[in-house]
């Protein structure tokens, strides 16, 4: 099992969702439960929960934000809005009425947000604009996220039994049947495509606890179903390894500054795809 290190906070590009053809994506029913035992098989309890998948990227690709924009062709009242996988609404970047004109819209997921909502590293996301008359338009971006383990959300702490359950279909990305995904440039110009399968090994999940000030990590697979994982909690087996070890400059996660001046006014209603992506 290779040490994971992710490097920064960095979006990919998106794929396309519009109007009368957009449907919700399938939920594949995953439930986890995690039984942590010691070597003699006794329960251990209150151990700190982290998983994360093991992606395959190239260290040093990555952006603090991503930002899209929204094209309004006359007044209308104008919701603006990020969901997870489940539909649930992540945050709401407007719901107002928008005079004509395009509108650049800015995401950064704050530690609260990332702890609900993505805590595994990597996340997809829907986003999208819904007007009471120019029409509905929706997109996917993959967020990317984390320098190390500290800085990876924790799911639970195991109970009296040593065991942490959760049912949370979309944490799980690579269980759905995600539309392949546009990389875009900062001028909006299409430099290739590809799937979030893509840039996870075999969706090799890995599991770290924390218990006593001691870490040990695992890897696993997470399925749609059922999935019952025990872990050993046994430190003098050195095959597992601690992967909280990379010191990072945390000042490279200033935000970008837009200007979110409304520009030029489009004919149609329009939900760009979001850029800058690690790719340009």
């Amino acid at each position: 099992m290779k040490i994971l290190i992710l490097i920064g906070l960095f979006i990919l590009g998106c794929g396309d969702s519009s109007t009368a053809g957009f449907q919700e994506l399938e939920s594949p029913n995953v439930s986890v439960t995690l039984s942590v035992v010691d070597e003699s098989g006794n329960p251990v309890t209150g151990a700190n929960i982290k998983m994360m998948y093991d992606l395959d990227m190239t260290p040093g690709q990555y952006r603090p934000s991503t930002w899209f924009e929204v094209g309004v062709p006359a007044n209308t009242n104008t919701n603006v809005s990020i969901y997870d996988l489940s539909g649930n609404i992540v945050s709401t970047l407007n719901d107002e009425v928008l005079v004509p004109g395009t509108y650049p819209f800015e995401i950064s997921l704050d530690s609260a947000l990332i702890a609900l909502y993505a805590p595994l590293g990597m996340q997809v996301f829907r986003y999208s604009v819904d007007t009471a008359t120019a029409g509905f338009l929706s997109k996917y971006m993959t967020l990317v996220y984390g320098m190390d383990t500290a800085q990876i959300p924790s799911i639970g702490i195991t109970n009296d039994l040593g065991v942490l359950a959760f049912n949370k279909s979309e944490w799980f990305p690579h269980l759905y049947n995600l539309p392949e995904m546009q990389i875009m440039d900062e001028n909006n110009n299409a430099q290739g495509t590809f799937y979030v399968t893509d840039f996870i090994e075999n969706s090799t999940i890995i599991i770290t606890v924390e218990h006593e000030n001691r870490t040990k990590s695992y890897n696993t697979n997470i399925v749609a179903g059922n999935n019952n994982i025990e872990l050993i909690w046994d430190l003098n087996d050195e095959r597992s390894m601690a992967i909280n070890n990379y010191e990072s400059d945390m000042g490279l996660l200033s935000p970008y500054i837009r200007d979110i001046t409304p520009g030029s006014t489009p004919t149609d209603l329009s939900l760009s795809q979001n850029s800058p992506n690690p790719f340009n």
